[in-house]
């Protein structure tokens, strides 16, 4: 039997379900008691020898790489690439321009893509290309950099990002 209730002073309802047994007149039958089961001995356990040890290999250590030397700044600007994210059949990649020694007041980034990629669309910069060469150059608001400052400019590509490609920079 399914009930439900609800007391007049609270918002929550209560479920009760209970088995009936609709046998009229006739009682339910005595149920016979189960015999009880003999134990049985516990076998003694046969002790297992103990197995030797193999002694592991110490393994060769690596040669920690050494640290990329940091660039000096030199005059004009340098440019590093790097693959943000990618997906099947796409990538996203990003570029940071870094002003030399002296400031300068534009910047063109430069670089070729190996794999058939393709630039989709960018932003802070302004990319055109011509079949595998690639050619960025800065907008409006980033263009000016003074000594050892840097600003980044993005990208969406197709194809397989592969190895990222060598880029250049040059001062405008």
């Amino acid at each position: 039997m399914y009930t439900i209730w609800q007391a007049s002073h609270s918002d929550q309802a209560y479920y009760f379900c209970s088995d009936v047994n609709f046998t009229g007149s006739n009682p339910s039958p005595t149920p016979t008691p189960s015999p009880t089961p003999t134990r049985t001995p516990t076998p003694t356990p046969t002790p297992t020898p103990t197995p030797t040890r193999t002694p592991t290999p110490t393994p060769t250590p690596t040669r920690t790489p050494s640290p990329t030397p940091t660039p000096t700044l030199g005059q004009g600007c340098s440019a590093t690439y790097r693959i943000v994210t990618s997906w099947n059949g796409g990538f996203q990649a990003e570029v940071r321009v870094v002003a030399g020694a002296a400031s300068i007041t534009g910047w063109t980034v430069n670089w070729t893509f190996t794999g058939g990629q393709i630039v989709n669309s960018s932003w802070s910069a302004t990319v055109t290309s011509s079949g595998s060469a690639v050619t960025a150059r800065n907008v409006a608001y980033n263009g000016a950099l003074s000594p050892g400052a840097a600003t980044i400019f993005g990208f969406l590509g197709s194809g397989t990002p592969g190895t990222p490609p060598a880029v250049t920079c040059s001062p405008t």
